[in-house]
């Protein structure tokens, strides 16, 4: 009778590995499809996972992450709440909901989130970067180079910090401290075209024109889709009085982006200048 009880048990403990062992492997296909950029077939594996309990933590949050890469926002805040809800210290979980609050247009609470984060992980660099685009899309200017800044001590090579920090710091007219930022963050990840462009914004605010022209062209280089890029150098050749590839780089900017007014407005300042 022992005998039967206890192959009775090792069969149930058996089949519950096994059962586990099922669930964890739909979430771990999920993973393998999310990271290939199959988003559908990703969706579908956690899907699958989250009606076998027990659901992981970490699934709901995955879930919540592609369905806030497809911008259904309020799915993703549901997903990244029930994972909150099974882990409440989960500070990845915090900032992930705020994100997705965020790009909802919720910014108060994804404030929010980012405070909880930060308080259960007060090194959490990313959350206090994130907070900080919270505050400077806000314009709350002094609070987001704050969070800037605390993102850098927690991380120094967090390019995007310094980039941002600059970005907020040319909006106060402190062109000198945006400089240092954006330098810094050209050193760190010397490939991002926005932040040549940023620093070339700078330097032809400071009139060193051919500083400015070297920065647009570098942004350029790296990538030859980036409008502003164009219409900014050709800024350039207009203060130059280089009036033909001023017309070249607006129009190419215009070409690769119809929408902003100010490609069209600095053209037609061309043809203003040149009689047409």
């Amino acid at each position: 009778m022992k005998r039967l009880l206890l192959f009775l048990l090792l069969i149930l403990a058996l089949a519950g590995c096994a059962y586990l062992g099922y669930v964890y492997s739909l979430h771990y296909r999920g993973d393998f499809h999310h990271a290939k950029g199959e988003l559908d077939d990703a969706l579908r594996m956690y899907d699958k996972a989250v009606r076998l309990p027990p659901v992981p933590t970490k699934t709901y949050i995955k879930r919540g992450l592609i369905q806030r890469e497809r911008g259904e926002y309020d799915l993703a805040i549901e997903d990244f709440t029930r994972g909150i809800e099974l882990d409440p210290r989960n500070a990845v979980a915090y900032k992930d909901r705020g994100v997705a609050r965020g790009k909802a247009g919720d910014y108060d609470a994804e404030i929010e989130d980012y405070d909880k984060a930060i308080e259960l992980d007060p090194t959490y660099a990313l959350a206090y970067f994130n907070r900080g685009v919270a505050f400077g899309r806000k314009r709350e200017n002094d609070r987001a180079i704050a969070d800037y800044t605390q993102a850098i001590e927690l991380d120094p090579t967090h390019a995007r910090a310094y980039n941002n920090r600059g970005m907020v710091y040319v909006r106060q007219r402190l062109f000198d401290a945006a400089m240092k930022d954006y330098t810094r963050a050209i050193e760190l990840d010397p490939t991002n075209a926005k932040v040549y462009s940023n620093r070339g914004a700078v330097y032809l605010d400071m009139e060193d024109e051919n500083r400015a022209m070297e920065d647009f062209s570098k942004a350029i280089e790296l990538d030859p889709a980036f409008a502003m890029a164009y219409n900014n150098r050709g800024t350039v050749y207009f203060r130059n009085e280089e009036n033909e590839r001023a017309m070249e780089d607006y129009t190419q900017a215009i070409a690769l982006d119809p929408t902003p007014a100010m490609a069209l407005h600095n053209r037609g300042l061309v043809y203003l200048r040149l009689g047409d």
